[in-house]
């Protein structure tokens, strides 16, 4: 039996003629690329991708003070090698990296110090996920607004040709 992920292909490339060479993007890094197609200064590889993020969250899963001020992080750690801490480390950039694609209106919140209303139940891990969100905010310096606003803004401003051009998108 063939994988779903291979039956999908093979359907296509039956549809198609030929299918090759494709890439499957989450929207994250999909849209970030257009960002960066559009404005400019915007990098073309996103500094959230997990990628990116992982040697920032491990560097401060290992900030005593930040470890300190959450109990359930710290305990965790206290058993922790370095192994361990890159593991978490990705983890929690995976799981960031699912939060700008599915839980923005947590990250704004966490980012000016504020506490999400729905998270009440699991305050003690929203906590700690928090105070690390705000230090990569510090580490890049991240505006206000993110950047798929200045995205919708851009695109209104400039207009569908203008957009056409800038970007370099197809017509259709």
């Amino acid at each position: 039996m063939m994988p779903p992920n291979a039956l999908r292909l093979r359907m296509m490339a039956d549809t198609a003629g030929v299918y090759a060479q494709v890439n499957f993007d989450f929207l994250a890094p999909w849209l970030w690329r257009q960002i960066a197609r559009l404005l400019p200064g915007v990098p073309a590889t996103s500094p959230f991708s997990a990628e990116a993020m992982v040697w920032r969250l491990y560097a401060h899963l290992g900030d005593e003070s930040l470890v300190r001020a959450h109990p359930r992080l710290a305990a965790w750690l206290a058993h922790a090698d370095a192994v361990m801490r890159l593991e978490l480390a990705e983890q929690l950039a995976g799981l960031f990296d699912q939060y700008l694609t599915y839980r923005p209106d947590w990250l704004a919140p966490w980012q000016t110090g504020a506490h999400v209303a729905e998270l009440a139940a699991s305050r003690g891990d929203e906590a700690w996920q928090a105070a690390l969100w705000c230090r990569l905010a510090t580490d890049l310096r991240l505006p206000a607004t993110h950047r798929a606003s200045d995205f919708v803004d851009a695109r209104e401003r400039l207009g569908p040709t203008g957009i056409l051009e800038r970007s370099g998108w197809p017509r259709r």
